[in-house]
């Protein structure tokens, strides 16, 4: 600050030091286990555990799709954003590397191994946004907070590959060979899911 004193004809400047104090937006969001995404029962109903994805990054991109801010998704699905100056147009897209601040967002986001977009939204179910691990756009303002960027994600179960022929002559006959019974192939199902299989383990034996 500039003050300015006349006294007897003279003019003397004294420096007066002050803070600035800007506000930054904030975003934050969450990941959720959803294999059926936004549309039935939300992406956070209470049956939807948040996920992580095998390790994600959550990328703040401005209308020009450059990345102003970046942070990597908690084990428990949750992440914070801010940083930025405010403006129309943002989204977070979800992405399994890092993007610097100032770098062109990729064209697509890419997951793990065995993952699977279902959907994102804001406040659960609206506005619903594309199943591409983009969020619906959103305007920041200067001390402004954006809440509840959600994304769904599911990893669908692995099955085995198994061939046979199975034959019989007929309902209730043993199903046998000339020289020896039948045997199925061993089938099983595999998912990361802890509910999977009444939550007593990720492999089924069929």
């Amino acid at each position: 600050m500039l003050t300015k004193s006349t006294c007897s004809g003279c003019v003397a400047t004294t420096l007066v030091p002050f803070t600035v104090t800007q506000g930054c937006p904030t975003v934050t969001g969450k990941v959720f286990a959803d294999y059926d995404g936004p549309a039935v029962n939300g992406i956070s109903n209470p049956l939807n555990l948040g996920e992580s994805g095998g390790g994600l990054y959550a990328l703040l991109v401005n209308s020009s799709n450059t990345v102003v801010n970046s942070v990597k998704i908690n084990t428990d699905g949750t992440f914070s954003l801010n940083g930025t100056s405010a403006g129309s147009g943002f989204y977070v897209m979800i992405n399994n590397t890092d993007v610097a601040a100032g770098s062109t967002a990729t064209v697509a986001s890419q997951l793990n191994p065995n993952y699977v977009h279902t959907g994102s939204a804001i406040n659960s179910t609206t506005p619903a946004g594309p199943v591409n691990g983009k969020s619906p756009t959103f305007s920041l303002t200067q001390t402004g907070t954006i809440s509840n960027v959600y994304f769904g994600l599911n990893s669908p179960p692995i099955a085995s590959d198994a061939m046979g022929e199975i034959c019989t002559t007929g309902p209730g006959v043993a199903l046998t060979t000339s020289s020896s019974p039948q045997l199925f192939p061993t089938l099983y199902g595999v998912d990361d899911d802890p509910n999977f299989n009444n939550g007593i383990g990720k492999k089924m034996i069929i």
